[in-house]
């Protein structure tokens, strides 16, 4: 007799934090699958992201799971210390071939510095406009203690400090 237990599809829990357009701050998990439908591996945190879902579902720290609606995202942030291996179980934060370092200033204000990643396939004679323009949703920032993956619609503006092959 099948209980539900043998559909069930084996997960990865990374804790986040999620800031809102409203200023709301919410700590909590997501839960992302071993295996993903779009590369090669387990699915990450811009999978998720990109996917046409407009709710994104987070188990808040208290217990109880939150359906956030995307668009209300201005950044969602995984914290570095985990390590790359729990947090890029792929390896795909790692075969960046170029690092574009930015200052990026959000809506609010607040101004962030940190290294946009662009991938082999991507980086033949792409400029970081055309980059940043061919990512659907979300921009991922690396920072040394996370990486925030930053709503476009949140972004004022942004300027390219350097560019380094890595």
């Amino acid at each position: 007799m099948n209980t539900g237990e043998d559909l069930r599809v084996p997960k990865i829990a990374v804790n986040v934090s999620v800031e809102l357009h409203n200023r709301e701050v919410w700590e909590g998990r997501l839960f992302l699958t071993t295996i993903s439908e779009r590369h090669h591996g387990p699915e990450q945190v811009m999978d998720l992201l990109q996917q046409r879902e407009l709710y994104l579902p987070i188990q808040l720290k208290d217990g109880p799971f939150r359906m956030i609606q995307k668009a209300t995202i201005v950044r969602l942030k995984v914290d570095r210390k985990l390590g790359l291996a729990e947090l890029d179980p792929a390896g795909i934060l790692e075969t960046a071939s170029i690092l574009h370092r930015v200052k990026i200033r959000l809506v609010t204000g607040e101004d962030l510095l940190g290294d946009f990643p662009i991938w082999p396939d991507q980086s033949r004679d792409m400029r970081l406009l055309d980059w940043i323009n061919a990512q659907p949703g979300f921009l991922p920032l690396l920072q040394p203690d996370a990486v925030v993956y930053i709503a476009h619609a949140s972004v004022a503006w942004l300027e390219e400090e350097e560019t380094k092959s890595v």
